[in-house]
């Protein structure tokens, strides 16, 4: 891996609305240096920021050492959404080998509640749907921001079965993927104020779609 740091330490400019980073790769111990001075640039240009990330406490630790990053955290600027998909780290580690486990995601979490900074939960995909309740009575009481539910989108596209356990985990998720299973979900969340949907789960319930992305419910 090669870092472009002219690319990185250029200047950057300023744009309306909340700017997600990163947005094809995550913040990993390997790329916290680029991937830090990078956001610091961004912020120091006036833009908002949605970190979206698999969090590792170590690279969490690393960003807040900006005074940067520090101020953008204190004033809302830089907001965080955590990708936490399921509440067993025994699926976790069947679809996200080598991420973070779950215990370590939710120390981050709290990592940024105690340095008065804003965190949500990414839930797209929904690994785990039959467990979304452990799930949720765990994540709402600790995030201060919002908790999005969504499906794994073009399953049969993005999933290649080799094994048989592939076959039996992509079939199971995908009877809780049906319209019946999802309104379950719905059903029990539609009334929680911190709870938002992604377009996934909207299309099959067939809800209105926002009409800005991510200003919904």
């Amino acid at each position: 891996m090669v870092v472009n740091w002219e690319k990185i330490n250029a200047k950057k400019n300023f744009r309306q609305g909340r700017i997600m980073f990163p947005t094809s790769h995550d913040i990993t111990p390997e790329v916290k240096e680029p991937c830090r001075e990078f956001l610091i640039h961004m912020l120091e240009s006036g833009n908002e920021v949605l970190l979206v990330s698999k969090p590792h406490l170590e690279v969490m630790a690393y960003l807040w050492k900006s005074d940067t990053i520090w101020k953008a955290m204190r004033s809302c600027k830089l907001v965080f959404r955590f990708s936490i998909g399921c509440h067993s780290d025994e699926i976790r580690q069947y679809w996200e080998p080598g991420a973070p486990s779950i215990a370590e995601r939710i120390m981050c979490i709290h990592y940024i509640r105690e340095h008065d900074g804003k965190v949500g939960v990414s839930s797209e995909p929904l690994l785990e749907p039959w467990g979304v309740d452990a799930m949720a009575a765990e994540i709402l009481p600790i995030i201060n921001d919002t908790l999005w539910l969504g499906p794994l989108n073009q399953i049969g596209q993005r999933v290649r079965c080799v094994t048989p356990q592939d076959y039996d985990e992509v079939a199971k998720l995908k009877e809780w993927q049906t319209e019946s299973r999802v309104r379950v979900i719905y059903d029990r969340f539609k009334d929680n104020s911190q709870v938002r949907w992604k377009d996934g789960y909207k299309r099959l319930l067939g809800l209105p779609l926002a009409e800005i992305e991510g200003e919904d419910r």
